[in-house]
């Protein structure tokens, strides 16, 4: 167990040629172990990747579902590590490795039932699509905005459609795309959830576009139409039938007079994500 928390230590100051001679068959006994020693290499698994040559590292690909699979469901953690490690190997494989490996165990992870889970996944995907930016991977981005719609911004589950607006947050502050860009892909889908039924949703909505989306210069480059179109869900957002959305979007935040609303204001418990089970790109397209 030690061992497999300490073996990315030896990969990195040993040569590449004694760390995939003497080390990777150490390091692939592990991963077939107990969680306990799997959850050792896993914390360090990018770390120990990026020691190995390419041709070596994309061995492991195949391997990632194994490794980021769990013997017990309930030991979150492990799939929150998963999730962290997701993320940085994003910069260590190509954009086709990355749509065809790493994207689908992040959408995974993004559904999770656990909220520190569905974050760290969140930064997960953003990486994803920072890598297919990067090297204008158009087909890889195409699916990945479309898995984002179908899965996040689509879904009957509220949790999920919150998870749209938090990973279009994420995205947003990586600033890769053009103002009128970041507009088509995200902007759309966003501003549709002005009237969400649920009122963590518009409050998440609410909180995003009035703290990122006004008054700067993202705001300023955009086409007139996104503007008038941030401005009508403003509109909307100050006159929500909820005191904490209309002060998310610098509404009047006055006493409360009545009793609670029925709407679910603060739902801590995560039991309302039943099954994780999602289709991404390629699938759904086979089974269409």
């Amino acid at each position: 167990s030690t061992l497999a928390y300490s073996l990315h230590a030896l990969a990195e100051i040993l040569t590449v040629e004694q760390v995939e001679e003497d080390l990777c068959p150490i390091f692939d006994s592990f991963f077939r172990d107990v969680d306990e020693v799997k959850i050792g290499i896993l914390s360090n698994l990018a770390r120990f990747l990026k020691v190995l040559q390419l041709s070596t590292r994309r061995t492991y690909l195949d391997k990632l579902t194994y490794l980021t699979c769990v013997d017990n469901q309930r030991n979150w953690r492990f799939r929150f590590e998963s999730a962290n490690q997701l993320y940085e190997l994003t910069s260590l494989f190509s954009s086709v490795d990355v749509g065809d490996y790493i994207s689908p165990l992040t959408f995974g992870m993004a559904v999770d039932k656990v909220a520190d889970v569905r974050h760290a996944a969140i930064k997960a995907l953003s990486g994803c699509y920072s890598k297919f930016n990067s090297e204008n991977a158009q087909i890889q981005t195409e699916v990945f905005l479309d898995d984002c719609h179908r899965v996040f911004a689509s879904s009957q589950d509220w949790k999920l459609r919150q998870v749209y607006i938090n990973l279009c947050e994420s995205i947003y502050k990586l600033h890769v795309d053009t103002p009128d860009q970041y507009a088509l892909r995200f902007l759309g889908r966003l501003l549709s959830l002005k009237e969400d039924p649920v009122v963590n949703v518009r409050l998440s909505l609410g909180t995003f576009i009035y703290q990122n989306l006004i008054n700067n210069e993202f705001y300023i480059d955009l086409s007139d139409d996104w503007r008038s179109q941030i401005d009508e869900c403003l509109q909307i957002l100050l006159v929500d039938r909820d005191r904490d959305v209309r002060a998310s979007v610098g509404g009047v935040y006055e006493a409360r007079g009545t009793p609670l609303s029925s709407e679910i204001l603060n739902d801590d418990s995560d039991s309302s994500i039943q099954n994780n089970t999602i289709t991404l790109g390629d699938e759904q397209q086979n089974q269409s």
